[in-house]
């Protein structure tokens, strides 16, 4: 038995199940331009590529956004 080859494009309900985003955060990013989709009839799809892409771009913001908001607390040693 031959395994499924990997998927080159997913569905909007597919990338929001495997980010844990919903439906309209999703077309928030779109809107936005951070996530770039493809039409194929009235079939919307996005290339596996862009949902790495994007992650990748959130991973880099977030970090550099936790660094700047983390503050010790009054009773820590330093």
């Amino acid at each position: 038995m031959n395994p499924e080859p990997a998927k080159l494009a997913l569905s909007v309900a597919d990338v929001c199940r495997a980010c844990s985003i919903g439906r309209s955060t999703f077309y928030e990013e779109v809107k936005a331009g951070r996530i770039r989709v493809l039409k194929a009839g009235k079939r919307t799809l996005i290339a596996t590529s862009e949902v790495q892409r994007w992650l990748d771009s959130l991973a880099n913001v977030e970090l550099k956004q936790a660094c700047r908001s983390v503050k010790p607390s009054k009773g820590a040693a330093a």
